[in-house]
C-alpha cells in the first residue's frame, strides 16, 4: 500500500506568508499612496470613509493578523473551517 505523504508546507505556514506579504506590499507602496486612503465605500459605489495611509498600512494586515491568532486559539471545527476561508479570501481582497 502507498503510503500518503503530508504536504511539506502546512496552511498555517501558507495563511501566515499571506499576511507577511499584507505588511510587505504596505511598506512597499507607503510612499505613493495619498495621505488619506478610501476605507469604506456605500452601496452606491462613493467613497465615504477615509483613513489615513498609515493606518491603513499597519491597520489592516493587524486585523488579518488578530483573526488568524484568534482562529488559532480556537478549538471548535466549525469555527475553524469558517476562519480558514475568510482568512484565505480576506488577504487578497484587503489590498485590492
Amino acid at each position: 500500500m502507498a503510503e500518503k505523504k503530508k504536504s511539506a508546507l502546512p496552511a498555517n505556514w501558507l495563511l501566515l506568508g499571506l499576511i507577511a506579504s499584507l505588511y510587505v506590499m504596505g511598506f512597499a507602496v507607503y510612499p505613493r499612496l495619498p495621505d488619506m486612503v478610501p476605507s469604506h465605500w456605500n452601496v452606491s459605489g462613493q467613497v465615504d470613509g477615509y483613513m489615513s495611509k498609515t493606518m491603513h498600512v499597519f491597520f489592516m494586515p493587524t486585523v488579518v493578523l488578530g483573526m488568524y491568532l484568534q482562529k488559532s486559539r480556537q478549538n471548535a471545527p466549525d469555527f475553524n473551517r469558517r476562519m480558514n476561508g475568510g482568512l484565505l479570501f480576506f488577504p487578497g481582497y484587503a489590498k485590492i
